[in-house]
């Protein structure tokens, strides 16, 4: 059965007393978090422990560490270390939480296009480093699909270069952001249907086909009756995840009103 949750990207600054005081007027327990790391911000490890007992109690993901690094940086850049530094955090963060999976983009920047496959080659790099780390902690990751533009040579991959990718990487979940879907003008069904044995858990946000605006659900041009029948065929064992932009943090009644639309179409 498909879980629903919601990201903590909602709430800038680390504000998770609005996280629990949303989650109580959703009144189900079911609910669960999806933790988005801000290891930048010194106040984010002291909340995090601090809700470490609230949080044992729901079903719990992480999304990978992303302000100020990024994977297509390699050693002996300085960022590099960055990088593994917060990844190492939230790596043990997520152990110690039990999470199903870490959420892993293939890169956080836009480049130029004359960058592209040296990013490429540098992203694949990193992503084995990261494997061998999320081994060393017993932590699954979830890799996202991160490509936005409709323009290719702004993307990292193809459609079907990320289908294959996320199919050779056995030891790795999947994880589809339909918001990105969107953007990159990729065939949403298809991408299910490929990847229905790989895929764990979506990110769920709506736009208007161009821009990443990580709207509700329903505001934007993304099919979502077609999505949750699709849901129910191809992957009915998924995490479904709301990550929405935090200027909605203070619409409690529409989070709450599209968790409880993702329940009534069976998905949670």
């Amino acid at each position: 059965m498909t879980r629903i949750a919601v990201s903590t990207q909602l709430y800038a600054d680390v504000k998770l007393e609005q996280l629990w005081a949303m989650l109580e007027k959703a009144a189900d327990s079911r609910i669960g978090v999806e933790i988005f790391p801000e290891p930048q911000l010194t106040r984010y490890a002291p909340a995090l422990q601090q809700a470490m007992p609230q949080l044992r109690q729901r079903t719990i993901t992480f999304h990978g560490p992303y302000w100020g690094i990024d994977p297509c940086f390699l050693p002996p850049e300085p960022e590099a270390a960055v990088y593994e530094k917060y990844w190492r955090e939230t790596l043990a963060d997520a152990k110690a939480l039990g999470a199903e999976y870490v959420v892993y983009h293939l890169y956080n920047f836009h480049f130029a296009l004359e960058e592209r496959q040296v990013k490429r080659e540098a992203a694949m790099e990193t992503l084995e480093q990261t494997r061998r780390w999320a081994a060393e902690y017993g932590v699954k990751l979830a890799i996202e699909n991160t490509e936005t533009s409709r323009n290719e040579g702004e993307n990292l991959l193809t459609q079907q270069e990320f289908v294959d990718l996320a199919q050779a990487q056995t030891d790795c979940g999947v994880l589809i952001d339909i918001g990105h879907v969107a953007c990159a003008g990729w065939d949403l069904t298809s991408l299910m249907a490929d990847l229905r044995d790989r895929i764990v858990g979506y990110h769920l946000h709506n736009n208007d086909g161009y821009r990443d605006l990580h709207q509700p659900i329903l505001q934007g041009v993304i099919d979502m009756e077609q999505f949750a029948a699709a849901v129910r065929s191809y992957t009915p064992n998924a995490i479904l995840t709301l990550e929405y932009n935090p200027r909605f943090a203070d619409d409690e009644e529409r989070i709450c009103a599209d968790l409880m639309w993702l329940k009534n179409h069976g998905l949670g």
